[in-house]
């Protein structure tokens, strides 16, 4: 079987420069669990799923204190509930 025989018609994807609050709209709008993400030239330059929008215990470097962090960042435990609102 081939993919296009499953995947959602028309195809949904963000770009590049869209806002992270944009894209959670997209993604509700559309019952979307993970959209591609494309550039300029509309070739697929990644991907973004609702675990993106998850923070995660990471462990520090040279370190064994876990922080959480989210796309990528650290931030305080204390913004984490702040965020997710």
């Amino acid at each position: 079987m081939k993919v296009s025989r499953i995947m959602r018609q028309p195809i949904i994807s963000l770009r590049e420069e869209d806002l992270l609050e944009d894209a959670a709209r997209v993604m509700l709008e559309h019952n979307l669990r993970g959209v591609p993400v494309v550039n300029d030239h509309g070739k697929i330059c990644g991907f973004l799923s609702v675990s993106d929008y998850s923070a995660k215990d990471k462990v520090l470097p040279f370190s064994r204190f876990h922080a959480p962090q989210l796309f990528g960042r650290f931030i305080p435990r204390e913004g984490v509930e702040r965020i997710y609102k």
